[in-house]
């Protein structure tokens, strides 16, 4: 896979009915940050200092905002990178 800019990556959450979660929609990845937490309760943790997605950077999503059975999409402007459903264990 090539690699992604994170300047170019959006991420929506979806309710369980499938309508778009108030922030997250089309919220463009380097805007989550701890800074932003208040608004989106989403972080990304990047690996290492380069901007790009790379293995060991993750994704903090506040399992009370967002609830197991959310659906997730984390596009860029030309095709889907990522995509699936909130699952928490406990």
């Amino acid at each position: 896979m090539e690699s992604a800019h994170v300047g170019e990556i959006y991420m929506t959450i979806y309710d369980q009915n499938g309508g778009f979660v108030d922030p997250m929609r089309n919220v463009i990845l380097t805007n989550r940050t701890e800074g932003n937490w208040v608004t989106y309760h989403v972080i990304f943790v990047k690996a290492g200092d380069e901007d790009y997605i790379r293995q060991g950077a993750r994704i903090v999503i506040d399992a009370t905002r967002y609830p197991s059975g959310c659906r997730y999409e984390m596009l860029t402007p030309s095709r889907i990178i990522a995509m699936g459903r909130l699952f928490y264990r406990g």
